[in-house]
């Protein structure tokens, strides 16, 4: 098969002491408890990571440096921007195939494809003089001998796919809710059974969630994204019933949906 072509480009932001941002790079966030913080990259903001022409199975790796060169401790965060894709003639995206691992000196931090990755993670502190490097490193997956000459990875050939990677000091990421969606609730009320489809959206994987419909608990999950059940009529308490969603991700955000499910009052 052709090879697929991925260029994946890491913005650093750099920050001084005296509150001057470096022009080229303004998304700039300094907090610290006492003195002044700034970040100082090895790679003077430039590309860390370009990769093209990858064959499948083969991989790339770049590495930074990131300087607390301020004189209290950061808080680092990473911030991936949403990938800016171009899928190939075949159609194959490589923000959704790709596979991304950023690791440190503890070992890998963060594995994901570019679409799963896209939000604010959180590094932990870095103290005052202290250098730290990171590695990124882009694969693409192995799929095997395609089943055609527009199947299988050669979907993939021609694609590309750029992620801007920012670090910055400041607080830990604050982690984005999950969404609850709902559907299959009758209006304006019901008459018997029914079902009901649940949707857990959000960055990071599902912890648990629980389903409740007045006093009863009809689901609870661990793992998943999309749930349907059975809703019967002889668990409803009385003209209106609250179904009750409630959602916690591995970030430890949480999310809440209520939707009252109303009797048809029978004459």
């Amino acid at each position: 098969m052709r090879p697929a072509a991925l260029v994946l480009v890491a913005a650093l932001a750099c920050a001084y002491a005296a509150l001057r941002p470096d022009p080229p790079r303004p998304r700039v966030v300094l907090t610290a408890a006492s003195g002044a913080v700034a970040l100082r990259d090895s790679a003077a903001g430039a590309s860390i990571l370009v990769a093209r022409n990858l064959e499948p199975g083969a991989s790339e790796t770049g590495t930074v440096t990131i300087f607390n060169a301020g004189s209290a401790p950061a808080r680092l965060r990473l911030v991936s921007s949403p990938a800016a894709d171009r899928p190939g003639p075949g159609g194959g995206s490589l923000a959704a195939h790709l596979v991304l691992r950023i690791a440190g000196a503890d070992g890998v931090l963060l594995v994901g494809t570019p679409q799963s990755l896209t939000g604010c993670h959180d590094l932990g502190a870095l103290p005052a003089g202290a250098a730290r490097t990171y590695s990124l490193t882009a694969t693409l997956p192995n799929g095997g001998r395609p089943p055609s000459p527009s199947g299988g990875d050669n979907r993939y050939a021609g694609a590309a796919t750029s992620v801007d990677e920012t670090w910055l000091a400041g607080a830990g990421c604050a982690p984005a809710a999950p969404r609850i969606l709902l559907r299959g609730v009758p209006r304006p009320c019901t008459r018997g059974d029914f079902h009901v489809s649940v949707s857990i959206r959000g960055p990071a994987p599902l912890a648990r969630m629980r389903v409740r419909l007045g006093d009863w608990t009809l689901l609870q999950a661990r793992r998943g994204r999309r749930f349907r059940l059975r809703v019967s009529d002889d668990w409803l308490a009385g003209r209106r019933t609250p179904l009750v969603v409630t959602a916690v991700d591995r970030a430890g955000a949480r999310a809440w949906r209520r939707v009252d499910v109303i009797a048809c009052v029978t004459r």
